[in-house]
Order: structure tokens, then sequence, then C-alpha cells
């Protein structure tokens, strides 16, 4: 059972959902038209501005549930580099005939479906199974993430 808290409490957590976003405009500008890129260097501002309002739903959506003492959230370069892929993947098969309307619906909607199993996932507690999953894979993961390219 979740325990009683307070307007203060409610208050403080918004205030610092709101610091984290403010603080991770820029990063959230660049993942986003990241994510875009595949539409092509047209489409790039429509990509920060889906950036910004991830980072804003991100942050300020889960301050007031105070689960953790230092939150944030908001796009990042593994998620964002996941969209990009689904993006040249949804292009493709949406063929030439396919309008750009319909391919960032078709993104959203993977947007969508992602959080619905995040959300799932908590209520079933199954976030508890990421423990089997081998160091070196996620490692690698995140090393692969971070990497340059010429």
């Amino acid at each position: 059972m979740r325990e009683h808290r307070s307007l203060a409490t409610l208050r403080g957590d918004v205030v610092g959902g709101t610091i984290a976003t403010i603080l991770a405009l820029p990063e959230g500008i660049a993942f986003g038209a990241l994510a875009f890129a595949p539409l092509g260097p047209e489409f790039l501002p429509f990509g920060a501005v889906a950036g910004l309002i991830a980072l804003c739903f991100a942050n300020l959506g889960a301050a007031p549930s105070g689960s953790v003492g230092i939150m944030h959230n908001g796009p990042l370069s593994l998620a964002s580099l996941t969209l990009a892929s689904a993006f040249v993947v949804i292009l493709q098969n949406i063929g030439p005939a396919g309008s750009v309307s319909t391919a960032i619906a078709l993104l959203f909607l993977v947007v969508l479906m992602a959080g619905v199993l995040q959300v799932l996932f908590g209520v079933l507690e199954l976030g508890d199974l990421a423990k089997y999953i081998p160091y070196p894979v996620t490692a690698g993961l995140m090393n692969g993430t971070a990497g340059r390219y010429p």
C-alpha cells in the first residue's frame, strides 16, 4: 500500500521534475532529431520537438510518483538509435506510395506499444528478470551505443 504523501512532498517532486526537464533540454533536442534523421534534414525540427515533448512527459509525468530519490527521464541515445532503426524499417516497408505522416504515426505506435509493455512488466513485477541478463551483454550494449562512428 502506498503511503500518504503530503502536498509539500508532491510540490517538491514537481519542482524536481521541472528542473530535471530544464537541465536535459539539449539532449532531448539532439536525441529527438537523431530519431527523425532517417526522414531527412527537413524533418529534424520535428524530431527536436518530439524529443522535447518526450522529455517533458517523462520527467513531469513521473515526478508525482516519487518512487526514487533521484530521477531523470527522457530520450536516451540507445532509445534514439533504436527508434531511428525502426523508422528506417517502417519507411522501407510502406514503400514510395506511403506518406511521411503514416510513417510518423507508425513510429509513435511503436513508442506507445513499448510504453504499454513497460507498464505491463511493472505491474507483473517482471523487472527482477533483468538480473539474469549476463553482465557482458549489458556492457556491450551500452558500449556499442557510446562508440564513435567515422
